[in-house]
């Protein structure tokens, strides 16, 4: 937790250059929940989609669901542009 706050602070004081804002908004999220829950992730919160693994294998749904998360968290990677310019 203390490495996200480092983060976070130097990010967004500017000590740290940042290519995107992605990882310190994300830092700022996952610390807001945490925050809110007595300093632990609420592990019942379904938007962690949280279940059950195997280690000889993945799910079926996750070629899907990896296009999913790669899409929404980099949705300028097939054009190469930043959506923030």
């Amino acid at each position: 937790m203390d490495d996200l706050r480092r983060r976070v602070q130097h990010f967004t004081a500017g000590t740290w250059q940042e290519q995107t804002s992605a990882v310190r908004d994300e830092a700022g999220r996952l610390l807001a929940h945490v925050d809110q829950h007595g300093g632990a992730v609420n592990v019942s919160d379904p938007r962690f989609a949280f279940r059950r693994v195997r280690l000889d294998g993945m799910p079926f749904s996750w070629h899907s669901e990896a296009r999913s998360i790669y899409t929404t968290w980099r949705p300028y990677a097939h054009t190469g542009q930043d959506p923030r310019q």
